[in-house]
């Protein structure tokens, strides 16, 4: 099949048939350049990334009791102290790529209040940066010798109470952060949760009393040396719990915050 009058060029010819087909293919990688498909987003990314980070600062700190609580120092510490610095470095990338997320929905059709939600979400565990240092440090350096057995006989129960109900309002507050709205009922679970936290750490501060006062009837007029790694450690607990409470409360006022506004419209 003859081309125009152009002498001997032929459509069916290895030639054309080679241009056509570099034409097309280079057409159709254009077109997918200039229209990403939909998964790639940034809120597709942040939604899934928060997921992971609840669930890994779970993973962590039942990790961290678990090996603190034990009898002897093992590699495993190694472990738990690189997934604490992993931790970190994503969850900083992952509040990068919720800033540029904006210009995705114009924040309207409530993606303003999602993306506000998820803010303090990440903010908060960006937070807990320091509070994961110094529970590191405390795993790192100790000895597992002198009172340690006997202090994490009598605070094991108390600290694992405080960390998986500390653990579940996380990702309660997680979950309620994928759609940007919160019903009554939710707010109502989460009052309940952060109550549930509170008593866990009331608790927990009753028991390490107990102990601390037995320790002072052998003597110790400050915090002694031999205990200064589990002292740092139940700190870092009661303090990671605590900013999780405060979250929780966050996430509670935007939402009477909206509520407010929209009625006010």
């Amino acid at each position: 099949f003859p081309i125009g009058n152009i002498p001997y060029a032929t459509w069916d010819s290895y030639e054309a048939v080679t241009l056509i087909t570099a034409g097309i293919g280079t057409l159709i990688a254009v077109i997918a350049t200039l229209f990403p498909p939909p998964p790639v987003s940034n809120y597709r990314k942040v939604s899934k990334h928060a997921m992971l980070v609840a669930n890994a600062m779970r993973k962590i700190w039942s990790e961290s009791i678990d090996y603190f609580c034990g009898r002897a120092p093992s590699a495993r510490v190694f472990l738990i102290a690189e997934s604490i610095t992993s931790f970190n470095s994503a969850t900083s990338k992952a509040l990068s790529d919720l800033s540029a997320s904006w210009w995705e929905g114009c924040d309207s059709c409530g993606r303003g209040q999602t993306r506000q939600l998820y803010m303090a979400f990440y903010t908060t565990a960006l937070k807990m940066d320091a509070v994961m240092v110094a529970m590191k440090d405390a795993i790192v350096n100790e000895t597992f010798q002198g009172n340690h057995a006997t202090w994490c006989d009598g605070m094991r129960t108390s600290m694992e109470n405080v960390r998986s109900r500390a653990a579940k309002l996380f990702e309660t507050c997680e979950q309620y952060c994928q759609d940007g709205v919160i019903d009554e009922q939710e707010i109502e679970k989460l009052n309940e949760q952060i109550e549930a936290v509170r008593l866990s750490q009331t608790a927990m501060l009753q028991v390490y009393r107990s102990l601390s006062k037995h320790e002072a009837l052998l003597g110790a007029k400050f915090v002694s040396g031999d205990l200064a790694s589990e002292n740092t450690f139940v700190f870092a607990l009661s303090v990671w719990a605590r900013k999780i409470t405060d979250f929780a409360e966050n996430v509670v006022k935007i939402q009477e915050d909206d509520d407010y506004h929209r009625n006010c419209m």
